[in-house]
């Protein structure tokens, strides 16, 4: 009996670490992840921290330079996959990532970019900026870059955010950009 249970889990244990298909080679220093419970695959810094949570219509996906706190973090990628049952509660959700991404664009003491995009056919809304995070473990200004792509027949939001010190943007985005792009979702 015990067999037949840990065949599954070795089988499921081997999927999950596997290099995800069309991926391509990572880049240097880093090798790619597939997060299944969180419909997308993304290549991860060696030794970087990695953090999931699930709550109802919502996952949560963490990579971090250094461990998690209860302040949170310093530098590190955040995606919050939103998924919703019907195309009612979808359309409601992707309305509340629209006052939430003019939230985060008003709280910006220094907005770089603030754009809509349609790239691939998938909608797309950009923010990014310098701002304060009070509850940040650094006291002061964070760089952050918020991206949140639309996927409307999996009715799927994932909100992509790379985060760091404004002082250290420059040097840690060299490893957020490789993160970033591309990020390897799961359309349907």
């Amino acid at each position: 009996m015990m067999r037949l249970v840990l065949l599954p889990l070795i089988a499921f244990l081997l999927s999950s670490c596997a290099v995800p298909s069309g991926t391509g080679s990572a880049a240097s220093g880093m090798s790619w992840r597939r997060f299944n419970s969180h419909h997308l695959s993304v290549q991860v810094p060696s030794g970087w921290h990695v953090n999931t949570t699930t709550a109802p219509g919502t996952k949560g996906l963490r990579i971090t330079k250094d461990p998690v706190t209860k302040q949170g973090f310093e530098t590190g990628l955040t995606v919050n996959v939103i998924e919703r049952s019907t195309d009612a509660e979808f359309a409601a959700a992707v309305r509340g990532i629209g006052s939430y991404m003019a939230t985060l664009h008003d709280s910006c003491t220094k907005v770089v970019s603030s754009h809509i995009s349609e790239p691939s056919g998938v909608p797309t809304m950009t923010v990014e900026g310098i701002r304060p995070l009070p509850s940040a473990p650094q006291r002061g200004l964070y760089h952050t870059r918020t991206v949140a792509h639309i996927f409307k027949p999996a009715r799927r939001i994932y909100v992509v955010i790379f985060g760091s010190p404004a002082d250290s943007w420059d040097a840690e985005f060299v490893t957020g950009k490789k993160m970033m792009n591309p990020i390897h979702f799961d359309a349907d």
